[in-house]
């Protein structure tokens, strides 16, 4: 079936396509590409997670402004997604991700190059804000061609490819430090990128055709996020993804220093304990698309969160009593990222439901916001204290699973698809 033909947009007068059965319309080699697109952002945070100690000897600082460095890089991840979204929404999809990544090639050389621990931070943030022109877009994309429950098994199966880039970005890491210095982990990037950019470029599809896009004019941005952000349908769901997704980022900003310093393991032994945990949030992913089928959207939103605050609880109370055993923690952790990936495509599908199609890029982006800057934000508290702790980390995870569970009360049943006014007009 020819994807040019299926991603057309129909004839004049003619009625508006329906917008199921998501994968009759997109096939697996786009949705591969999507996958690579969006796991780009992934990549750019974990691939140097190796080198975290290896560069805090190098620049003679704490841990903590080693990890202000992956903050900077989840800002602008945040940032990128809030100004590139109503951008999608302007000129379509395939522009400002064939952009991005493009982008995202020549920042990795620039932190590559970084003489200092400052100037690298900045080159992560311009990482951060280019590189998340692929992940606005392909949750886009992703609602330009479905919806409802559809939306969510399209999310599963996104994250699916997605998922595994965490898996195997410590391990890549690893194998590039064992033959280079950390500056070799950020040129490997920059030829991802080139390489990730042409391909794009050839291969994507455009899905929201001239006639659709009716961008939201600069000066009413700061009024339709705001709408959003106001909106009980969009920002209840939206926080409860982000509160857990802020768990995640707690989990790989000190999973490093708590699994090499603490416990006293390898690099490559780390990268072995992270990818079993990012198999667990892999696992949980395609879980949530069979349990959104049986049980729907809200039931998988509200049960999530609280089995990971359970989980994770148990493990900070372990830790404060005493000894927190390796394997225990390895389990505990792998049982909280399968709630994250249980959560994740259920909670983005029932955001995203409820906004018209000319309108997925700045609700996509918007969503992005609050995801990356709740983690960014508050994954730093782990070590505010002082050196990051099996204590510190498990019991910020914690209280982080406990606030998604409570913000997930406030969830309401499945929203009605969103129709554009003019199609009321029209009706």
């Amino acid at each position: 079936m020819r994807t040019d033909t299926i991603l057309s947009s129909p004839p004049a007068g003619a009625p508006a396509r329906p917008r199921t059965g998501f994968f009759s319309r997109l096939g697996v080699r786009e949705l591969v590409l999507l996958g690579m697109i969006t796991a780009a952002g992934p990549l750019t945070i974990d691939l140097y997670l190796p080198a975290y100690p290896t560069l805090a000897a190098e620049f003679g600082v704490a841990e903590t402004q080693i990890q202000l460095t992956l903050t900077a890089c989840v800002l602008g991840l945040a940032l990128g997604q809030l100004v590139i979204g109503p951008v999608a929404d302007r000129v379509g999809r395939r522009l400002p991700v064939v952009v991005g990544l493009a982008g995202w090639a020549v920042s990795s050389l620039l932190v590559a190059l970084a003489p200092t621990l400052t100037l690298m931070t900045v080159g992560r943030f311009l990482q951060g804000f280019v590189v998340s022109a692929g992940m606005v877009t392909a949750r886009a994309v992703l609602r330009d061609l479905s919806e409802g429950r559809d939306l969510a098994r399209a999310f599963a199966r996104l994250f699916l490819v997605v998922g595994a880039v965490p898996m195997v970005a410590p391990f890549l890491g690893s194998l590039v430090l064992e033959v280079t210095s950390w500056r070799g982990v950020f040129v490997v990037l920059a030829v991802i990128g080139v390489v990730l950019a042409c391909v794009t470029a050839l291969l994507l599809p455009e899905t929201l055709p001239r006639e659709q896009r009716r961008p939201v004019p600069v000066r009413s941005l700061g009024r339709e996020y705001g709408r959003l952000l106001v909106d009980r349908d969009f920002i209840a769901p939206a926080l409860v993804a982000s509160l857990a997704f802020a768990g995640l980022f707690v989990y790989i900003n000190g999973s490093s220093f708590v699994l090499q310093e603490e416990y006293g393991i390898s690099s490559l032994a780390y990268g072995f304990v992270f990818a079993v945990v990012t198999v667990a949030l892999i696992t949980g992913s395609q879980i949530s698309s069979w349990l959104v089928g049986r049980v729907g959207l809200l039931a998988v939103l509200r049960g999530a969160p609280v089995v990971g605050a359970v989980t994770i609880g148990a493990l900070a109370v372990v830790s404060v009593l005493g000894t927190l055993p390796l394997p225990v923690l390895v389990v505990g952790l792998a049982v909280a990222m399968g709630v994250v990936g249980l959560a994740m495509p259920a909670a983005s599908a029932h955001v995203l439901s409820g906004q018209p199609p000319h309108r997925a890029g700045l609700a996509s982006g918007l969503v992005g916001v609050l995801q990356f800057a709740v983690g960014g934000t508050i994954s730093p508290l782990a070590s505010a204290f002082g050196a990051v702790t099996p204590t510190t980390m498990t019991g910020l995870m914690a209280v982080l699973f406990a606030a998604s569970a409570a913000m997930a009360v406030l969830v309401r049943a499945e929203p009605e698809p969103a129709r554009d006014p003019a199609d009321l007009l029209e009706a």
